[in-house]
């Protein structure tokens, strides 16, 4: 074949094109340089932030609360693909229980499972959040309250003042008045020796002639053995028996008065929950609400139990009369009220529990 130089210089010219079209089609056309291609790769390989929680206990293994936060620290690991992994601490080995607050607002703590009563000496309207004496009857017209009445509004406005975030309020069985002498009727606590968390109960029982006191839970044994304390409350029957009280406290008054129905506290630091991503927030805070319930169940499921081996032991229970009963509600709403004049946010956080309580029937 004869090529001339005219064809020679168009095949050139058609190799240069074929040259330019195959570079362009290889780095053009939605392929990345080798470099943006390891950084992607780098990238996704990087695990999950793992966020290492340590939560405070208010009561140790044997409780339902403890049970109760075991299964909760399980589920929220599990829901988070092992991103929350929290460790749950027995009472006072991180920090003394009523420390806990202010250790949770500054991040030495992470998490707090405890009672808002313990709370009420840095802040009058703490004495609102965890029960009322002759409140609310059954967790179901607390949680109305909490979750169709803006109470838990109200109470996650007052620990923001403390740099915490209020994830729930889990329930808690009624208390009864536990005691090593029988008290029979509202005569029989005139001249006690009672010890209380709430600031409440100790005003109610003052007016009804006892002498109150305030310590930890784990600390009451001991104080009733020795004759330092009468009675008071001991906790729920499961946490009676778990801490021994049961050994020393024979005497048992119905119904529970200073403590029907509890709302407890489970509480993060709020700077750590502002941190969080919205898919871990809500993890906890779904989990948050399963615990209320659960607490509630496992605890109550304890006491059936406790008080099963409590009337073995020779337990005795006294009921009050009716009319006492009513004399009593009549004293709460008088110290409900004086209570309320000491704080604004406490008087908004009565008011709204009074009006669900009217709603309820509960008052007239």
């Amino acid at each position: 074949m004869v090529t001339t130089k005219s064809s020679k210089k168009g095949l050139v010219l058609i190799s240069i094109l074929l040259i330019v079209v195959l570079s362009f089609a290889l780095t053009g056309c939605g392929q990345k340089p080798a470099e943006d291609t390891k950084k992607d790769t780098k990238s996704a390989s990087q695990p999950a932030k793992v966020y290492q929680l340590k939560c405070n206990m208010v009561l140790g293994p044997g409780t339902g609360i403890w049970k109760a936060g075991t299964e909760w620290a399980k589920r929220v690991k599990e829901a988070s693909n092992g991103q929350l992994d929290i460790s749950l601490h027995t009472p006072g080995s991180l920090i003394g229980t009523t420390e806990a607050l202010e250790a949770l607002g500054k991040g030495v703590i992470q998490l707090n499972f405890s009672t808002g009563e313990y709370w009420a000496g840095k802040d009058p309207a703490y004495a609102f959040v965890t029960y009322l004496p002759c409140g609310f009857e059954s967790p179901e017209q607390h949680d109305f309250w909490l979750y169709k009445r803006g109470g838990i509004e109200l109470i996650r406005e007052l620990y923001a003042k403390s740099n915490v975030y209020l994830l729930s309020l889990p329930y808690y069985p009624p208390e009864y008045l536990m005691s090593r002498v029988p008290i029979q009727s509202l005569a029989d606590i005139k001249g006690k020796k009672l010890v209380f968390s709430g600031s409440m109960p100790h005003a109610l029982f003052t007016k009804l002639g006892a002498s109150t006191v305030f310590m930890p839970t784990a600390e009451r044994v001991t104080a009733l053995e020795r004759g330092v304390i009468d009675g008071g409350d001991i906790g729920i029957p499961s946490t009676t028996t778990a801490i021994g009280a049961d050994r020393v406290a024979k005497y048992m008054l119905r119904p529970s008065f200073h403590q029907p129905s509890s709302a407890l506290e489970l509480a993060i630091n709020m700077d750590l929950w502002k941190s969080l991503p919205d898919n871990l927030k809500k993890i906890l805070e779904l989990e948050s609400y399963e615990l209320a319930w659960r607490c509630y169940r496992e605890s109550l499921d304890l006491d059936f139990e406790a008080l099963k081996k409590m009337r073995a032991g020779g337990l005795k229970e006294y009921k009050l009369q009716e009319s006492e009963v009513k004399q009593l509600r009549k004293m709460a709403l008088e110290i409900w009220n004086e209570e309320a004049k000491k704080t604004e946010l406490g008087k908004k956080i009565l008011d709204s529990q009074v009006a669900v309580m009217k709603e309820l029937g509960l008052l007239d």
